[in-house]
């Protein structure tokens, strides 16, 4: 199966929005030094001996701006340079794909894209109608900036890489308990304050002491909207309830929320990245899984585990792929997703 169109590499594809995979550096060689390497020029009108040649009246143009043609050409450059090195390394690894697929002898069914489709929608805790996916799928490929060539290549590069890692992949009981623990075990309510060095969290944390327990919650809300740099800092802090289970929070984090009470501050958490405060609000107590939650979990640990040996591999595909540049504003754009300056 071949990843998309055909003609994939095409002026009207350049400036399709994300990739699957992030930049990886230092992959390809480039060729373009010679001006005869630059985007498109338009062309001439008239041969030097007055003989006539095709005019852009000839052309089909693409647009047309206050009445007036645009033609491909007239965008090359910019759109090469906007989001070219973007669909290459999208290209790259969909051509990597297919010759793996087919050295291991190995073929894409129908029902490998449409699980793809679905994974990409809901994952597997809603079942949908046909309607209610394609409905959903719409609402991805918008949020991702994909127009539905780039999103039908995405579906496919993804199937493709799935089924290429999904043998390797092995899934033990303690993922499995440790992801019911997860979603249906005890859960604690925090809110959360990080900050980029540790003076700001210490300062944080000394004016919080001064407030009254009573007053501690609205303070803290106040104090991350103020200083904060997580992602929930503009919901005062607030964080959905957390579980030990976590593995998307630090360890320390999770073990620094064990040991508070309600209203209780949580000493300053040293993370890679910054410093961190704790407030606890309160407790969720665990429920009783419930018929099947064993094989639902089991099934998000397989696809957590099999994207992250996908993205492995997507990223040894580019570096393997070869890719030599020889237009100047794709190889701009080409470097640009690696923070190279040409």
């Amino acid at each position: 199966m071949k990843f998309g169109s055909p003609r994939f590499w095409t002026l009207r594809l350049v400036i399709a929005g994300l990739p699957f995979l992030p930049a990886c550096g230092g992959v390809g060689e480039h060729r373009f030094n010679d001006q005869e390497n630059n985007s498109p020029a338009a062309p001439p009108t008239a041969k030097s001996g007055g003989e006539a040649t095709p005019s852009r009246a000839d052309e089909r143009p693409i647009a047309t701006v206050a009445g007036e043609a645009v033609y491909a050409d007239d965008l090359y450059a910019w759109m090469s340079e906007l989001a070219g090195g973007t669909v290459l390394e999208e290209l790259a690894v969909s051509r990597q794909v297919e010759k793996e697929l087919a050295t291991r002898s190995l073929k894409l069914e129908a029902s490998d894209i449409d699980a793809e489709r679905r994974n990409m929608a809901v994952g597997t805790d809603h079942k949908l109608t046909d309607a209610e996916l394609a409905v959903a799928l719409r609402r991805v490929q918008q949020a991702r900036g994909l127009g539905p060539s780039r999103f039908k290549a995405l579906i496919e590069r993804n199937a493709g890489l799935r089924r290429l890692v999904r043998d390797e992949v092995q899934i033990g009981e303690a993922d499995v308990r440790g992801e019911i623990d997860l979603k249906y075990g005890p859960r604690t309510r925090v809110r959360i304050i990080v900050t980029p060095n540790e003076s700001d969290a210490i300062a944080a944390r000394a004016r919080l002491d001064a407030t009254t327990a009573a007053d501690r919650s609205k303070r803290f809300a106040e104090e991350a909207a103020l200083v904060s740099f997580d992602p929930s800092a503009s919901r005062g802090g607030e964080i959905e309830p957390l579980s030990t289970a976590d593995p998307n929070y630090a360890l320390s984090v999770r073990q620094a929320m064990t040991n508070l009470a309600p209203g209780e501050l949580s000493p300053i958490i040293r993370l890679e990245n910054g410093y961190a405060l704790l407030l606890c609000e309160g407790f969720v107590a665990a429920v009783t899984p419930p018929t099947g939650a064993e094989e639902l979990a089991r099934t998000r640990v397989r696809l957590r585990e099999e994207r992250v040996a996908m993205e492995r591999l997507a990223r040894k595909f580019l570096q393997s792929a070869q890719v030599t540049v020889f237009d100047r504003t794709l190889d701009w754009s080409w470097n640009a997703r690696r923070g190279e300056g040409r």
